[in-house]
């Protein structure tokens, strides 16, 4: 299938996205609507042989095919999504750090080595105009719940991997999930905005970074991609 999500958890995230669809009706004063389901991609030898589980904020979503969600469709469209390098979306600082860290680890550029790396979002349910700042909170607060079930059934099928989350903000969903801020290592912080933890039970590690963009336009995505190499090399065998 090339996800770590169940059809369980699509079908409740099915379930809040008509509820925000009856909820949240464009008014004079708010355009846009909820996107289509995010299933997350998870190649086939992720889980086993280790690899790269890249986590952003939400996936533009200018694409909406109506009211019904079909599981199959929304990987697929992941999918395609994630294997057209010349896709104009995927030519982003995003994406061109992702492409790195392949390349660093994976010794490929991220189309060639997708059996080894997942995708995924913290929020599974964007909507079509604007930023996550800007979007109404009804969206964010509905699906929480389920975001947060969602990441952690996705984590669980991971060891031994690096996790890389490019958001600032975690919506209140990763802390319940990896551990609450006071447990995270922060002596990068200064120098690459970075947070880090390894999971015992998993072995997984655990990078929480600004959103690439954001470290791109401040000058300091360099010194992400040096610490996250550091911190792979030093703390996951499969990268020594």
């Amino acid at each position: 299938m090339g996800t770590f999500m169940t059809r369980q958890t699509f079908d409740r995230l099915a379930e809040i996205r008509r509820l925000l669809i009856a909820q949240l009706p464009v008014t004079e004063t708010r355009s846009g609507h909820p996107s289509d389901i995010f299933a997350p991609w998870a190649g086939s030898l992720l889980a086993r042989n280790r690899g790269i589980y890249y986590v952003g904020i939400a996936l533009a979503a200018e694409c909406i095919r109506g009211s019904e969600q079909d599981f199959e469709k929304c990987v697929a469209s992941t999918l395609k999504f994630i294997s057209d390098w010349q896709h104009e979306k995927v030519n982003t600082p995003f994406w061109r750090f992702f492409d790195r860290l392949t390349l660093q680890f994976l010794g490929q550029h991220f189309e060639a080595v997708s059996d080894r790396w997942g995708w995924s979002n913290l929020l599974k349910i964007q909507w079509s105009k604007g930023s996550p700042g800007t979007w109404p909170p009804e969206l964010i607060e509905l699906q929480r719940d389920i975001c947060r079930e969602a990441l952690r059934e996705e984590f669980a099928q991971l060891h031994e991997s690096l996790v890389f989350i490019g958001s600032a903000n975690e919506f209140a969903i990763l802390w319940s999930i990896v551990g609450e801020q006071h447990v995270w290592n922060k002596e990068h912080e200064e120098k690459a905005g970075i947070w880090w933890l390894q999971e015992n039970r998993t072995g997984n590690l655990f990078i929480k970074a600004y959103h690439p963009n954001y470290a791109q336009q401040q000058n300091f995505a360099g010194a992400v991609l040096d610490v996250t190499s550091e911190l792979a090399r030093t703390h996951l065998a499969a990268f020594g």
